[in-house]
């Protein structure tokens, strides 16, 4: 009788699979728990628990269906759900913008109730019975570990095998099932309700930053899952999950630039033309310095409340030439206000500020009896302004730009020696800054600022001007800074 030798065959049977379950397995996704996880037995609540999953634990996906990912994990195979995991293959998880059913594929109804559609079945559906279809208690489940757990102790093809063998249904639904929407709490915190209804009782509050499965919305609520529990929170609360990270709660903005300045002006009066004083321009360069810091709170979904100091300062030396005589001279101009902004929750992270302070500019002589007799001068007055910060504009730079005006605004110089009685003064400041992502929560920053004032005045001029009834100065700065920016 000739004998029959199944070695060589079922070597290679094992070397083909083996090869077959690596090549699956080299484009698998990766994802990371973000909360401690329960791995159930099937994809199903009601399925039983066989293992839990401490946060931060890396996994890889065996296979998907819907809302649920089939992992292996402490040497057994299981499922989880897709809202307490993250991706780490830079792509967040797949989503889908449609109004979905309570369960995919089996109800388009868009109202809410107390409880699950009448028509959720198959192993989702939640069953209070001890022995009814999906019951994590019955038969099937015991058949299920042991299947299982005969697989998993055989080298873990044996739960696969089962899976190709009589689930080819099960195949064929995962790859059709639509991609499941991922959301993402917003607010600082929000509770889940049992129904749509804030009088309902809170089942439990999420923090900000909560990643969520969405089951069905509409404008006002969203039936969400999250971890084991589902219910609803309002729509306001959570955003987008491909959105970008949440909003911090509290962000503080800090700079420290050096540069360059250029300081100049024009003076005309109805003083006489043989006096050099009664119309002249000046001007100088300047070594700035710029410093501030700016705190903003994160307001509900959209908004920041916050406020911020600034400081620039420039040193001119040696300063303004005349008369053969260097005159040199100091500002200081120090910005106190208090900012809010609007979030668009674009791609490029775009707010709009609106800005509401107290301006102080203080410009100081080096001397006093200058021939040009050049006062001290303070420059005061509330400013009312708007800003717009896009921090990625390209994932490595960002921009930002504000304009700010000063009225009514006062001048007071120096006593004794007056340009007149002030009539009337007024600034307006434009500001423009580049970023480049330096290190971690460090910027590489650039900044121009314009400055523009005007001033006038009424009456005798105590300067030696020669003016009788009306002077004018109007001043033009220009200022380049670069240095560095920390974001707390």
């Amino acid at each position: 009788m000739r004998r029959v030798d199944l070695a060589r065959p079922l070597g290679i049977a094992a070397f083909v699979g083996a090869t077959l379950l690596v090549i699956g397995h080299a484009d698998a996704e990766r994802v990371r728990t973000t909360d401690t996880v329960k791995v159930y037995r099937d994809s199903g609540e009601q399925s039983g628990v066989i293992t839990k999953v401490a946060e931060g634990t890396t996994l890889t996906v065996l296979k998907t269906d819907g809302r649920w990912l089939k992992v292996r994990v402490n040497g057994r195979t299981g499922w989880i759900t897709r809202s307490n995991v993250a991706s780490l293959d830079g792509d967040d998880l797949p989503r889908n913008t449609r109004r979905r059913p309570f369960v995919d594929g089996r109800s388009t109804r868009r109202g809410w109730g107390d409880g699950a559609p009448d028509d959720r079945t198959g192993v989702d559906a939640v069953d209070t019975g001890g022995d009814g279809d999906g019951d994590g208690d019955g038969g099937d489940d015991d058949g299920d570990d042991d299947g299982d757990d005969d697989g998993d102790d055989r080298g873990g093809r044996g739960n696969d095998d089962g899976d190709d063998g009589g689930d080819d249904g099960d195949e064929d639904r995962a790859e059709a099932a639509p991609a499941v929407e991922m959301v993402v709490v917003t607010a600082g915190k929000t509770k889940l309700y049992p129904r749509a209804s804030r009088k309902a009782k809170a089942s439990r509050t999420l923090k900000r930053g909560a990643r969520l499965t969405v089951l069905e919305r509409d404008e006002e609520w969203v039936r969400v899952e999250y971890g084991d529990d589902a219910g609803f929170v309002r729509a306001d609360a959570v955003g987008e999950a491909d959105a970008g990270p949440p909003r911090a709660r509290r962000a503080i903005f800090t700079k420290a630039r050096l540069g360059f300045a250029s300081l100049g002006g024009t003076f005309t009066s109805d003083g006489p033309a043989s006096n050099a004083l009664a119309r002249y321009q000046l001007g100088s360069t300047a070594v700035s310095l710029n410093l501030g810091a700016e705190v903003a709170y994160a307001y509900g979904k959209d908004y920041y409340l916050g406020g911020g100091l600034e400081y620039l300062g420039c040193v001119a030396t040696p300063g303004i030439r005349y008369a053969g005589q260097d005159i040199g001279f100091k500002t200081h101009d120090l910005d106190l206000r208090a900012i809010g902004g609007y979030d668009l929750h674009d791609r490029r992270g775009t707010v709009i500020w609106a800005r509401l302070g107290y301006h102080v500019g203080i410009t100081s002589m080096s001397d006093l009896m200058n021939m040009a007799n050049l006062p001290s001068e303070t420059l005061r007055g509330p400013a009312i302004g708007a800003a717009m910060t896009m921090p990625k504009l390209t994932p490595t730079i960002g921009v930002a730009a504000s304009v700010d005006l000063l009225y009514p605004g006062t001048r007071t110089q120096t006593q004794g020696n007056e340009d007149g009685q002030l009539d009337g003064a007024m600034a307006l400041t434009l500001g423009v800054t580049g970023a480049y992502a330096w290190k971690r929560d460090w910027n590489l920053e650039g900044g121009y600022r314009f400055g523009y004032a005007k001033t006038a005045w009424t009456g005798p001029s105590f300067r030696g001007t020669g003016a009788t009834a009306a002077s004018e100065r109007v001043d033009k700065n220009h200022v380049l800074t670069v240095g560095l920016g920390r974001v707390f």
